[in-house]
């Protein structure tokens, strides 16, 4: 499933909203900028701090986004896959996770949320691999 344009921006701002709305107004937590393009298309960028959420107990689901664009090459690809690994098995037993690739569109690497488990971890970091 291949999210469109208008699907991610709402999901983008809402993200947004979600974050924004727990915290002081001084300390944003998450920001969203588009960037016109020719054509009339647009690129959008989310950042997202969540330094000041209290932790909460119990189960949690994790959508995780993986920038997998050209600019994501070399060292830098090779770090922030090294990343993403050790946040997955970082991650508390019984805890779900989706990841999504992001490029010019967003596409799902698992199949809805799924279990941590070392092999489920092991799947999503192979199709992230083949990505080019």
């Amino acid at each position: 499933m291949m999210l469109n344009q208008k699907t991610w921006s709402l999901f983008a701002l809402a993200v947004c909203g979600l974050f924004v709305g727990t915290t002081n107004a001084n300390e944003p937590l998450a920001s969203a900028r588009s960037y016109q393009l020719e054509k009339g298309k647009a690129i959008y960028a989310l950042s997202v701090r969540a330094e000041k959420l209290k932790p909460v107990a119990g189960q949690h689901d994790h959508v995780v986004l993986m920038d997998t664009s050209a600019s994501q090459k070399g060292e830098h690809r090779t770090q922030a896959f090294g990343v993403l690994q050790s946040f997955l098995r970082a991650l508390p037993e019984g805890d779900y996770v989706s990841v999504l690739a992001v490029d010019l569109e967003a596409t799902p690497v698992t199949e809805g949320m799924v279990e941590l488990t070392e092999k489920n971890i092991q799947k999503i970091m192979t199709t992230l691999n083949r990505r080019v």
